[in-house]
């Protein structure tokens, strides 16, 4: 189908998209302009703008004489965008919490991914929709936009396979107690669990005092060990603190 209409870059762009989303065109790929340009029906300038503004986004990238390619996949790139993602998600948390039917689909799409045979592919739509779900009800369009942005350049960069089986259940485990603070009202709970499951490869270096806070500690009592766990350790600040004070108690805001 040809894109007809004026605002090309602006069709172009989604549509693009969608192909390296969809693995229509898989990371490592160099990609054909002209090419592109016939089967999306439009010139080479609407096509080089949106090549240019996926380039900025971290999707594409660039080298001189030899064009665009998709982004290779990066497994510690992953990592990397993993904490900043529990960051947003968590702040989005509590700036709005998801509406009770919203909690019951949650509680169904956790379900199914439970469900899911650990031989099976995992179900990383599921778990989209999820995360889509709990970090959805406020109304900061900024907020949305880099959230978007991130989790993009994140599932261009993941395992294929999915997380490993013990990540799996941990997740499961994860999405159980999130819930359960947001059914109880606890919106700085719930956010400090979002944040630490995001960040759950650094828990064994991060007190899961300062992840989960004296309010998540009381609510999730079985992970109150923690504290003692750590309380010998001289763990350096910037170790303890990855995310530049983001999380811990002292500064979630007063409900």
């Amino acid at each position: 189908m040809q894109i007809v209409r004026h605002t090309l870059r602006m069709q172009v762009h989604p549509r693009l998209l969608d192909w390296i989303e969809s693995g229509r065109l898989i990371p490592g790929e160099r990609l054909r302009e002209d090419r592109l340009a016939i089967d999306l029906g439009v010139s080479r300038t609407p096509l080089r703008e949106a090549l240019l503004v996926l380039e900025q986004d971290g999707l594409l990238a660039s080298q001189p004489h030899r064009g665009f390619m998709v982004t290779p996949r990066d497994e510690e790139r992953a990592l990397e965008l993993y904490p900043l993602i529990g960051a947003l998600e968590a702040l989005a948390v509590r700036s709005g919490q998801p509406s009770p039917g919203e909690l019951d689909e949650m509680d169904r799409l956790a379900e199914q991914i439970r469900s899911t045979d650990p031989a099976s592919e995992y179900p990383h739509g599921l778990s989209q929709r999820w995360h889509e779900i709990v970090s959805g009800a406020h109304t900061n369009r900024a907020l949305n936009a880099e959230l978007r942005r991130l989790r993009r350049l994140a599932r261009l960069h993941r395992s294929v396979e999915g997380p490993p089986r013990a990540e799996r259940e941990g997740a499961v485990q994860a999405r159980a107690e999130i819930l359960r603070a947001l059914r109880l009202n606890r919106a700085s709970a719930a956010a400090r669990r979002l944040e630490r499951h995001w960040v759950h490869r650094l828990e064994k270096v991060i007190p899961q005092q300062e992840l989960l806070g004296e309010e998540g500690l009381e609510l999730f009592p079985e992970r109150a060990a923690a504290r003692q766990q750590f309380a010998d350790l001289d763990v350096p600040t910037f170790v303890r603190r990855p995310l530049g004070g983001l999380v811990g108690p002292e500064t979630d805001p007063v409900e």
